[in-house]
C-alpha cells in the first residue's frame, strides 16, 4: 500500500486548503494556526489531522518534521492578508506582514517536494512586493515556480468571484516543474450558489 504524502497546512484557519486537499484525495498531517476562533471547526471536520495552536513565527521546521514523522512532501498555506488587502489599511507597521517571510522560512527548513502559497493580489504590488520577492529569493535555489500568478476561484468551479495570488513551487531535484499551461487545463465553469451551499438548509446545530 502506497504511503500517504506528508502534508503541512500553515495558517489553516477553518480548513479551506485542507478541504481542497481532501477533495483531491489527500490528507493533511499537521495543521497550524494560533487563532482558536478560526480553528474552532477544524478538528470536527478533520479529526485525523493534528492541529497545533501556535504562532507560525515561533515554529521551526524541526518540530514539524517530528510531528509528521519524516520528510514533508507538501507545505501549503495563506499567510494573513489584512496588511496587503486593497480593502484594508495596508499598514506598513502591521506585524502580520512578517508572516509571509515565516512561511518561506519554514519551506526552506522543511525542504518539501512542493509548496503552495496563496494571498491577496496586493501582495504582488507596491510596498508589499519586496516582501514577496524576499521570500521567493530565500527558496529560489531549490525550487522552480509557477507565479506569482493571479487566479480567480470562479474559473475553477467555485461559486464566488474571488481573485487570489498564488505561488506554486516544485523542488528542482525531485519534480518536473509545473507549467502555467497545465493550470489552464483545469479551468471550468463556476458552481451555482445553490449547488455550493444548498445542503445547509438541513444543517443542525451541534451540541456543545
Amino acid at each position: 500500500m502506497q504511503e500517504q504524502p506528508r502534508i503541512v497546512d500553515l495558517f489553516c484557519g477553518c480548513g479551506g486548503f485542507a478541504l481542497g486537499a481532501h477533495m483531491a484525495g489527500l490528507a493533511v498531517s499537521v495543521a497550524v494556526d494560533k487563532d482558536t476562533d478560526l480553528t474552532s471547526s477544524f478538528a470536527k471536520n478533520f479529526p485525523k489531522t493534528e492541529l497545533l495552536l501556535t504562532d507560525v513565527s515561533e515554529l521551526s521546521g524541526t518540530v514539524l518534521s517530528q510531528k509528521v514523522g519524516g520528510r514533508v512532501d507538501l507545505v501549503f498555506g495563506g499567510p494573513p492578508c489584512q496588511a496587503f488587502s486593497s480593502i484594508g489599511r495596508r499598514d506598513t507597521d502591521d506585524p502580520r506582514r512578517s508572516l509571509v517571510g515565516h512561511f518561506f522560512r519554514i519551506v526552506s527548513e522543511l525542504n518539501p517536494r512542493f509548496f503552495v502559497m496563496e494571498n491577496v493580489p496586493g501582495l504582488g504590488a507596491g510596498h508589499a512586493k519586496p516582501i514577496l520577492d524576499d521570500g521567493l529569493k530565500s527558496v529560489r535555489k531549490n525550487y522552480s515556480f509557477v507565479g506569482p500568478i493571479i487566479l480567480n476561484a470562479a474559473d475553477f468551479g467555485a461559486a464566488t468571484n474571488r481573485k487570489r495570488l498564488f505561488v506554486i513551487g516544485s523542488h528542482k531535484d525531485e519534480a518536473d516543474p509545473l507549467r502555467e499551461e497545465e493550470l489552464e487545463g483545469l479551468r471550468c465553469d463556476p458552481a451555482s450558489v445553490r449547488a455550493a451551499i444548498g445542503d445547509l438548509m438541513s444543517a443542525k446545530k451541534l451540541k456543545d
